[in-house]
């Protein structure tokens, strides 16, 4: 059975000045999304080492989700490492109780993705996948880092399945006034929403082919 192991860290965690108030932050996040995404996870996401967190998910189609959540719901940047194989100990809820291919290789995604300034990388024994996947991953993270705060505010509306009218409403410009329909269809086109789309599905569909 192939498991599916999530581990990240904190972006410089050694230069954060309020360690306290992040770790805390951490708890409350990760808490919540091991309630929301109960069925999603088979070993809750605990914090693992001080400033790393790490958690087993049911299948590769849950990563990005919980991975946009986590996106979502922390105020401070982080990476993760997903690694993709088997555990060589009896399954446990405690992630730090098993040992085994997915729990090495989600740390070793986690430290390349650290040593070559990714947000994400994935790792398994098929490097054609790895290949693909981690390309896609790049080419998503590259057009995110460019969205500007008003960009990310109507994805962020369009997500949640609002319609362009509905988002002009919500948006208030620095005149007060609420925006058109055309502006948000300029906004949206300006940020390669389209293409953000189409990339996040994929990797939402994503399956791990058998050998």
């Amino acid at each position: 059975m192939m498991y599916f192991v999530m581990t990240c860290d904190i972006v410089h965690s050694k230069e954060v000045t309020n360690r306290l108030e992040v770790q805390e932050e951490l708890k409350t996040v990760i808490k919540q999304i091991n309630i929301d995404h109960s069925k999603k996870i088979i070993s809750p996401f605990i914090i693992v080492w001080g400033d790393s967190f790490q958690g087993v998910l049911k299948e590769l189609t849950d990563f990005y989700s919980i991975f946009e959540r986590l996106e979502e719901d922390l105020s401070f940047k982080f990476r993760c490492g997903l690694g993709i194989g088997t555990i060589s100990t009896k399954f446990s809820r405690n992630s730090l109780e098993m040992d085994g291919h997915a729990f090495h290789r989600s740390r070793a995604a986690l430290k390349i993705a650290s040593d070559n300034g990714r947000t994400a990388w994935i790792l398994s024994e098929n490097d054609s996948f790895d290949q693909l996947t981690n390309s896609l991953l790049t080419l998503l993270t590259t057009l995110k880092l460019q969205l500007t705060d008003r960009q990310k505010e109507v994805i962020h509306l369009r997500k949640q399945g609002l319609t362009y009218e509905k988002i002009g409403k919500k948006i208030v410009t620095e005149k007060e006034e609420n925006i058109t329909k055309q502006a948000v269809s300029n906004i949206l086109k300006s940020a390669h929403w389209e293409e953000i789309a189409f990339a996040i599905e994929t990797l939402n569909k994503l399956t791990y082919p058998k050998c």
